[in-house]
């Protein structure tokens, strides 16, 4: 039985032709859309998903619900996708990744009325100028339907909303991204990278006059428990080596931060407590991250998801619990199932692969950040893999802060972009209801 809100989404998405619906993480979303699908009169549905999504989300989903809809994965080689591809199926589910290749393979041709076109995650096309985006547009533009689902829809700024909307609406906002950016947006250092509305600025306003934005009955929000650690003197010092050499070779520490990802990247390495040559191997720089890990082992006593950064800390969890399963390594849709029977003590993802559309509530309720990302997007969607609907118990997140570190200024970056993402679903849901 459906809950209200997802008859809500169901009718928005019958009713509205190309509709952009904007719907908290865990939500339903991927049943409320495969039961829009099977109350259309559309032939066909094809999804554009991140990888793992592709792989284990919608088959998964529609043979608990739909079981007579056929789903056909066309992920792998070009050999598999072909194979998947001509198989007799309802729905065809592409990774976004593919979508230059099966322009060229369909021969610059767009799906047909007969099609409705879902976009999961919709966030993986908010660079207007990328080529996969390009090659979606040329793909879906004659398609009868086109579904944008997302429940972050602006990762890092208001900037990432046209390509997405572009991509469901069409040429609402017009065709020319450096012309649209140039009449809402300024820079307010002129040889710096970073853009800011204009005053006044109506893109928040638009962008709730185009959307739509479904709101499940309120839960319990995760529990945020911080671990702080202090870095030993050696690991502090590199750390802050590496931070002024960040910012001697960028010009200032904002444009360390506008380019953050990049910039603090051998500090952050340091941080995390390996630090990976290259050569591939990895070299210990301290252990407090993992002594805290594992206190939260022997304190908890539970499945644990744990988030890393970098494949340096991989190889030290590996080395610290042998027995810890890595997301990505080997069959996803196996080490999913393993996880939500309960068989997988520590599982480690990086929110890059883990972070969209997996569900795995039911395989545990606590989730540790050895490393947090710079994304806030990155951060609730990883959070949601637990945090979602089907999830029977409290939800804890850990994270572990390294004082007095580049640690410090990722969360405080995140709680800004967290809370400007919640000011603009408000404004979406004031909108509309």
């Amino acid at each position: 039985m459906m809950h209200d809100y997802q008859v809500k989404l169901v009718g928005t998405l019958l009713t509205d032709q190309h509709p952009l619906c904007i719907a908290p993480m865990g939500s339903g979303k991927t049943f409320a859309t495969l039961a829009a699908f099977d109350k259309s009169d559309l032939n066909t549905m094809v999804v554009f998903a991140p990888l793992r999504v592709a792989q284990t989300v919608w088959s998964t989903e529609a043979a608990k619900w739909f079981p007579y809809l056929r789903v056909s994965v066309c992920v792998g080689t070009e050999a598999q996708r072909r194979r998947a591809m001509q198989a007799p199926a309802d729905i065809f589910v592409f990774n976004y990744e593919t979508a230059t290749w099966l322009l060229v393979e369909l021969k610059n041709r767009s799906f047909g009325k007969d099609v409705m076109v879902v976009f999961d995650e919709l966030t993986r096309l908010k660079n207007p100028s990328s080529v996969r985006g390009k090659a979606i547009r040329k793909l879906t533009q004659g398609a009868g339907k086109r579904v944008g689902l997302t429940g972050t829809p602006r990762p890092t700024g208001d900037m990432d909303l046209f390509a997405q909307v572009t991509a469901v609406k069409g040429p609402v906002w017009g065709t020319s991204f450096p012309q649209w950016r140039a009449r809402h947006f300024y820079k307010p250092n002129p040889f710096g990278y970073e853009w800011a509305p204009r005053p006044g600025s109506t893109i928040g306003a638009e962008f709730a006059a185009l959307s739509h934005a479904v709101t499940p009955p309120p839960t319990t929000p995760p529990h945020v428990i911080e671990h702080h650690v202090k870095l030993p003197a050696e690991a502090q010092r590199a750390h802050d080596t590496a931070l002024r050499e960040a910012i001697l070779e960028h010009g200032s520490v904002e444009e360390v931060l506008a380019h953050a990802a990049v910039g603090t990247m051998k500090a952050r390495q340091i941080v995390a407590g390996s630090v990976l040559d290259e050569n591939g191997v990895s070299h210990v720089t301290h252990n407090e991250k993992l002594d805290v890990l594992a206190d939260i082992v022997t304190d908890t006593e539970e499945n644990l998801l744990v988030v890393y950064g970098f494949r340096a800390e991989v190889a030290a969890l590996k080395a610290k619990w042998p027995d810890v399963r890595e997301m990505g390594s080997g069959d996803a849709a196996a080490t999913v199932e393993a996880w939500n029977r309960g068989d997988i003590k520590m599982l480690a993802v990086h929110p890059m692969s883990a972070g969209h559309g997996l569900n795995l509530q039911a395989g545990g309720r606590r989730i540790v950040f050895l490393t947090c990302p710079w994304s806030a997007e990155e951060r609730q969607q990883t959070i949601a893999r637990l945090a979602r609907q089907g999830q029977t118990q409290p939800v804890y997140v850990h994270d572990i802060i390294a004082d007095q570190t580049v640690d410090e200024a990722v969360y405080a970056r995140l709680r800004g972009r967290e809370a400007a993402q919640d000011a603009l679903i408000k404004l979406i849901k004031d909108n509309v209801t």
